[in-house]
């Protein structure tokens, strides 16, 4: 916490010193909060995401608290959404009943007609207690805290070209020491970005960007590593329809244990939006980078992934969304730290999730989502399964 608030509270300063300027002399206007209340049920059958499945039912209750405040050229939205979770068939290691807490901010700002600041935090905590059986722990604590902070500048010099930068933080902290050796993550990123419009509607930029990876060593495996990446973008708009933006460049990762060697490795990321009317909304994204090894003993993981979402509405009742995302991660065993115990080969763990949730609006207050999702998860390095999850909820906005 310590870090996070060295890193943080500095920018964050920073902004509300900007923020302050730009609403002098200038009426708050405070918008009415607005009260909703969801209640609903996630039916699976693999709760743990594990070769052998077992069914279980959640039940959800989740009030949410939504405000927002305008200032001059301020513009603040802010929510708060506690979520209480029951489990009708937890594992032994499980507890029943689970509480949750969601809150966060957006800020945005332009203290200039030619300059952007926004500032957005998402904070978690999951109270997961330890699990007890007649009088001895079978589990520890559980529960945790992430914080999410990300800021981002911009500045308009000329006509056709500005500069900005862009900060996020994130840190995950669990509760008990034990797990949190094991568990604990922190990831701090940094760009800067040049760009500069070439056409009407086409503009190129200069990235440059920093990763951080870091975790505890515990006994001696450090599994901690950096990035640096260079990339060309190109963002070109076809009309009003259709807008597409395509990163590349290279990546080089260079990890904190010396027996790793660094890397080089190409980096992209195409993304393309696409507009059938004013109701209809179609979505695209194809990348490859260097990325967290998020699976024991690994550092880090090639990570590659293509999704598609679409996105329609009809009239004021209907609301469709169906997502689709095949995902491949590569692990090698040349990026295990020297103290672990190596694994016998690469690995690699691909992902195939389908996603489709249809909401209906009875009225301007009520509602009714349903969804259905599909998991497929084929891994050398972690669990091979397949799950199935239905949820239903209803939500009341008062």
């Amino acid at each position: 916490m310590v870090v996070f608030c060295k890193r943080v509270l500095p920018v964050f300063v920073c902004v509300l010193f900007t923020v302050g300027r730009s609403a002098a002399d200038v009426t708050e206007r405070h918008q009415p909060l607005r009260f909703t209340l969801s209640v609903g049920a996630e039916i699976t059958d693999n709760r743990d995401a594990v070769s052998e499945a077992e069914s279980n039912t959640d039940i959800f209750f989740k009030p949410r608290l939504d405000g927002s405040a305008l200032a001059g050229s301020l513009n603040l939205h802010y929510y708060y959404q506690p979520s209480l979770r029951y489990r009708s068939d937890p594992s032994p290691i499980q507890n029943d009943t689970e509480l949750l807490h969601d809150l966060g901010f957006s800020l945005e700002n332009k203290p200039t007609p030619r300059q952007t600041i926004k500032l957005r935090e998402w904070f978690t905590y999951t109270d997961d207690p330890a699990v007890t059986e007649g009088g001895s722990e079978i589990r520890r604590d559980s529960s945790y805290i992430r914080n999410d902070v990300e800021g981002d500048w911009f500045m308009q010099f000329t006509r056709r070209t500005g500069v900005g930068l862009n900060l996020s933080y994130m840190l995950k902290r669990y509760s008990e020491s034990a797990v949190a050796d094991f568990a604990d993550d922190n990831q701090a990123s940094f760009a800067m970005r040049l760009r500069h419009r070439i056409a009407r509607d086409t503009a190129i930029s200069g990235v440059l960007g920093y990763d951080d990876f870091r975790r505890e060593s515990i006994n001696g495996v450090d599994r901690s590593f950096n990035t640096i990446s260079y990339l060309g973008v190109i963002d070109h708009r076809m009309g009003t329809n259709l807008r597409v933006e395509g990163r590349a460049g290279v990546q080089s990762a260079d990890y904190r244990d010396d027996e790793i060697d660094s890397a080089t490795s190409p980096y992209f990321n195409l993304a393309a939006i696409m507009n059938f009317g004013p109701d209809t909304q179609l979505t695209m994204q194809l990348n490859r980078s260097i990325w967290n090894g998020y699976t024991f003993p690994y550092a880090s993981q090639q990570h590659s992934h293509i999704n598609l979402a679409l996105d329609w509405k009809s009239l004021a009742r209907w609301h469709l969304n169906i997502f689709g995302e095949y995902r491949l991660d590569e692990y090698e065993i040349d990026k295990v730290p020297a103290r672990a115990r190596l694994p016998e080969e690469d690995g690699e763990k691909t992902t195939w999730l389908a996603r489709a949730a249809v909401t209906y609006s009875f009225n301007n207050r009520v509602s009714m989502t349903i969804s259905q999702q599909y998991e497929d998860v084929d891994s050398d390095v972690d669990e091979t399964f397949t799950r199935n999850t239905t949820a239903l909820y209803l939500t009341h906005a008062f």
